[in-house]
C-alpha cells in the first residue's frame, strides 16, 4: 500500500478535536460578545449531543468551550482589567509577585524581567491580580522563582506607533503581561529570601549550570559558547545579529528553537545510552519520558518543545503497550494539550511554524519519498535475492538519501508561508543546507550531551569534548556563510502594492529617522537609536522587501539620530553619506570607526551634492562653522513624482538664516520634516514662506513638547501641524496626480477637518 493510501484509511479522532479547538479559540479572539455566551452555548450543543450522538455537535461544543477559555484567558482576564483600569497614564505604584522569566541585560545596562503579580496598589487601590508585568529595573541580585516588592512607575504597555513595530502590547498580551514598570534606583526593588522549593528557581540554576559547563575549556571562543548555548538550550540574545541573519538567510534558524528537532536528538541519545546500559525497554521509557518534559520545562515551557515531548512520549508509551501509534493524530493531540493549557499559543508563530512543518513532514514526506526512490530502484521485475551488491547498496543509499530529501523538501513547503509572513523572506538555499547542518547539529549536541554528562564527574572531562564541538561549530558556521554567500541564497518578499514612490516618517522620539522608497531603491535620512533601529526600521525594511538600505544619510552625530546606522548598513552593499563636520559625538567617533574596520563606502557630502536623483543636499557649504551640534545638521530634499519634501533635521536659526539666502525654488517643498533643535524653537514665519509647505511634520520629544507654541506656530504660518506624539509615524505616498500623508495612529490630532489623511489633490 502507497504513502498516501495509508494515510487515507486511518483514523485521526484528535484531528477534529483540534480543529473545533483551534477554530473556538480564533472566535474568542475575534468575535466580540460576552464569556457567558460561550458557556452557554457548550452546554447547548452538549445537551443536543445526548440526545443525536453526532460528531458535528460535539465539535461545536468543543469549539465553544475554547471560545470561553479564550475570553477568560483574553479580554476577560484580571490582566485585561487592570490594564484597562490604567488607561494610558503612568502612575506611581507598589507591586509584588514572583518573577517568572531569567532577568535580560539590554544594551542600557538595564534588565528587564516578567513577574506575574499577586499585589498592584496605585494611589491607595488595588487592581485586579493576578497580572503579568514587565519590569525594567537597575541590575539586582534576581532569579526566577523569587518573590519581589518593586516601587516604580506603571503603566499599561503601549501600542506600537509605527509600520512594522513590533507589536508588544499585543503579543506580551496573549501570554498575560498587560502591564510595564520601570524601577529607577535599586531601592526601588526588595527581593525577600525564597521559601522553600521553586522549580523556576531550579530550573534557573540548572540553566546557569550547562552554559558554564559548556563554556568550559572554550571560554576564549565566545561566539562559539553562544552558538552552543543557542543549539543546546534556545538561547540566541548574544549570538552575533550577523550571524543570526544568515541563519535566517539559509533557513536554518530553526536549529536555535527548541523543537521536535531537539527533544527527538535527546530521546534518540537517552534511548541509545539506556541500551547500551541493558536496562529494560519499559524502564527506560519511564526514565526518557519526564527527562523529555524536563528539558522542554527547563528551555522554557515553549509550544514546540511541548508538543515535541507530547508526541515523543506517545510513541515511546506506544512501543512499551505494542501499540503502533499514529504520528499525525499524536500531533493533533499534543496541539489540543497545548491549547488546553494557554490558549494564546495559536496565535504564536513558533506554535504555528513547529505545528505547520512537522504536519507538513507527515503528511507530505512519505509520498515525497515514494517519488525520488522510484526513479532510483532497480528494476521491479528482477528479484531482491538476484540483486548484485551494486544494485542492494544503490537501493539502501537511494532509500536514505530519498528520505532526507523528502523530509527537507516537506518541512521547507510546510514553513514557506509563515516565512514569508513573518520573516518576509523566501529561503531558497533552505533545501540543501539543511540536509548537510542538520547530521552536523546532531553530532554537536550528542557531543554537547557528552560534556554535560562529563560536566558532573569534572569540568576538564566537559573542557575535553567541548573542544571536540569546536571542529563541528567552526564546520557548520562555515556552511552557513557559504550558504548565505551564493547567489539567489533568498529572495525578500514585499507584500502590500507600492506607489512609485513614498517616504516614512518614523516617530523615533526626540531623534530622527526616515525611510525613502523610490523605483525600487531604498534610502534612510537618520536612523534614530540602536533601539529604533533593532525594533523598527529593521522589521519596516524587511516587509518593504529590502535587506539592506543602498544609502544611509546621517544628518548629523548624536545618538539618536546615528546609533542604528551600524544595525541597518550593510558593509559590502551600502553607501553612508555624511557631512565630515568635526563634532564631540562619541556616537559618531564609534560610527566613523566601524565604517573603518568594516571598509564601508562613505561619502562627504556639501551643499549641491546628490546622494541621488531625487535627494539634494542644501546644507552644510564645505566652510560651515556652528557651535552646536544641531547647527551642523545636513538639510536634505527628496523630490518625487508628487512633491518634494524638505527634511530640516535639528536645525536651528543659523541654518534657517542660511537656507533663507537661497533661491526660494531650491528650498520649496510640500511637506517639511521638523526635528528638535536645543532651544527648542520652530522655524521663522518668513523661511516657512519660502518652502511653501502644506504639512509640516513635528518629531515628539517629551522635554520640549509645548501643544500651546505648536498651535501659535501653525496658526501663524497657516501650515497644518502634525506633531508625532499624536500621529506616531506618518506615511507620505507619491504618484503622478500628487501626494497623501497619513498618521499611523488612529484618532491623531488632524487639523484636517477631521480625516485620517491629508490628500491636497483637488
Amino acid at each position: 500500500m502507497s504513502a498516501r493510501a495509508k494515510i487515507r484509511h486511518q483514523r485521526f479522532p484528535c484531528a477534529g478535536l483540534f480543529a473545533a479547538a483551534a477554530a473556538g479559540v480564533c472566535a474568542g479572539e475575534f468575535v466580540p460578545g460576552p464569556i457567558g455566551a460561550f458557556w452557554a452555548l457548550a452546554l447547548v450543543f452538549l445537551g443536543l449531543w445526548s440526545v443525536v450522538r453526532r460528531t458535528t455537535v460535539i465539535l461545536l461544543a468543543v469549539a465553544c468551550v475554547f471560545g470561553g477559555l479564550r475570553t477568560w484567558q483574553g479580554r476577560d482576564s484580571a490582566a485585561a482589567r487592570a490594564a484597562e483600569r490604567l488607561g494610558s497614564d503612568t502612575v506611581s505604584a507598589i507591586v509584588t509577585g514572583q518573577v517568572v522569566s531569567e532577568p535580560v541585560v539590554g544594551r542600557t545596562g538595564k534588565q528587564r524581567v516578567a513577574i506575574e503579580a499577586d499585589g498592584i496598589q496605585v494611589q491607595g487601590h488595588d487592581l485586579p491580580v493576578p497580572s503579568g508585568v514587565r519590569v525594567s529595573l537597575p541590575q539586582v541580585s534576581i532569579a526566577p522563582g523569587d518573590r519581589v516588592i518593586l516601587e516604580g512607575d506603571l503603566r499599561a504597555i503601549p501600542p506600537p506607533r509605527n509600520p512594522g513595530q513590533f507589536d508588544a502590547r499585543r503579543i506580551l498580551g496573549w501570554r498575560g503581561i498587560t502591564m510595564e514598570m520601570f524601577c529607577r534606583d535599586p531601592s526601588q526593588v526588595r527581593v525577600e529570601a525564597p521559601h522553600g522549593i521553586s522549580l523556576l528557581r531550579e530550573a534557573s540554576r540548572c540553566r546557569a549550570w550547562m552554559e558554564k559547563t559548556l563554556r568550559a575549556g572554550i571560554e576564549d571562543r565566545p561566539v562559539v559558547c553562544e552558538l552552543l548555548a543557542g543549539l543546546v538550550l534556545g538561547t540566541t540574545s548574544d549570538i552575533p545579529d550577523s550571524l543570526q541573519d544568515e541563519f535566517r538567510q539559509t533557513g536554518t534558524f530553526h536549529l536555535f528553537s527548541v523543537s521536535g528537532l531537539h527533544v527527538g536528538m535527546l530521546g534518540v541519545i537517552l534511548w541509545q545510552l539506556l541500551r547500551v546500559l541493558r536496562l529494560p525497554r519499559a524502564w527506560a521509557v519511564a526514565a526518557i519520558v519526564p527527562a523529555l518534559f524536563f528539558y522542554a520545562f527547563l528551555t522554557g515551557w515553549k509550544p514546540s518543545s511541548v508538543r515535541a515531548a507530547f508526541m515523543a512520549s506517545i510513541v515511546l508509551l506506544g512501543m512499551v503497550s505494542w501499540r503502533q501509534p499514529i504520528a499525525l493524530n499524536s500531533l493533533c493531540a499534543a496541539g489540543l494539550f497545548v491549547l488546553a493549557q494557554s490558549t494564546a499559543e495559536l496565535f504564536n508563530p513558533g506554535f504555528q511554524l513547529s505545528f505547520s512543518v512537522v504536519a507538513a513532514i507527515l503528511l507530505l514526506a512519505p509520498p515525497l519519498q515514494d517519488w525520488i526512490r522510484k526513479g532510483l530502484e532497480p528494476d521491479p521485475f528482477l528479484p531482491v535475492p538476484l540483486w548484485s551488491r551494486w544494485q542492494k547498496w544503490k537501493f539502501e543509499s537511494a532509500a536514505g538519501l530519498a528520505g532526507l530529501l523528502a523530509v527537507s523538501m516537506a518541512a521547507w513547503l510546510g514553513g514557506l508561508p509563515l516565512t514569508v509572513g513573518y520573516f518576509h523572506m523566501i529561503s531558497l538555499s533552505a533545501l540543501g543546507a539543511n540536509l548537510v547542518v542538520v547530521p552536523l547539529a546532531f553530532l554537536i549536541m550528542t557531543t554537547a550531551a557528552t560534556a554535560l554528562l562529563g560536566g558532573l564527574a569534572s569540568q576538564w572531562l566537559a573542557a575535553v569534548f567541548n573542544n571536540a564541538n569546536l571542529l563541528l561549530v567552526d564546520l557548520l558556521v562555515g556552511i552557513i556563510h557559504l550558504a548565505a554567500a551564493m547567489p539567489a541564497s533568498f529572495v525578500p518578499v514585499a507584500f502590500a502594492p507600492r506607489p512609485p514612490a513614498s517616504v516614512v516618517v518614523f516617530d523615533a522620539g526626540s531623534g530622527g529617522a526616515s525611510g525613502i522608497l523610490s523605483g525600487g531603491r531604498l534610502w534612510f535620512i537618520d536612523a534614530g537609536e540602536v533601539f529604533h533601529a533593532d525594533s523598527i526600521l529593521v522589521p519596516w525594511m524587511r516587509s518593504a522587501g529590502h535587506w539592506q538600505p543602498g544609502a544611509v544619510l546621517v544628518t548629523h552625530g548624536d545618538a539618536e539620530h546615528a546609533g542604528g546606522v551600524t544595525r541597518l548598513a550593510d558593509p559590502r552593499r551600502t553607501v553612508i553619506w555624511d557631512s565630515g563636520l568635526k563634532d564631540r559625538s562619541l556616537t559618531r567617533r564609534n560610527l566613523l570607526k566601524w565604517i573603518d574596520e568594516n571598509q564601508c563606502a562613505v561619502r562627504t557630502v556639501q551643499t549641491g551634492d546628490r546622494v541621488s536623483e531625487e535627494v539634494e543636499i542644501l546644507h552644510p557649504p564645505p566652510d560651515w562653522e556652528a557651535r552646536l551640534a544641531d547647527d551642523k545638521a545636513v538639510v536634505a530634499r527628496f523630490t518625487g513624482p508628487g512633491g518634494a519634501v524638505l527634511f530640516l533635521s535639528d536645525a536651528g536659526p543659523p541654518v534657517w538664516e542660511a537656507l533663507e539666502k537661497m533661491p526660494p525654488d531650491r528650498v520649496r517643498a510640500e511637506v517639511l520634516v521638523l526635528g528638535r533643535h536645543a532651544s527648542g524653537l520652530l522655524p521663522p514665519s518668513p523661511l516657512v514662506r519660502m518652502i511653501n509647505p502644506r504639512l509640516a511634520i513635528l518629531a515628539h520629544d517629551e522635554n520640549r513638547d509645548d501643544p500651546a507654541q505648536e498651535a501659535d506656530w501653525s496658526e501663524a504660518t497657516g501650515i497644518a501641524l502634525w506633531a508625532q506624539r499624536d500621529t506616531g509615524a506618518v506615511t507620505i505616498s507619491m504618484d503622478a496626480a500628487g501626494w497623501t500623508a497619513t498618521p499611523f495612529l488612529e484618532g491623531g490630532a488632524d487639523p484636517t477637518g477631521g480625516r485620517s489623511t491629508l490628500d491636497p489633490r483637488p
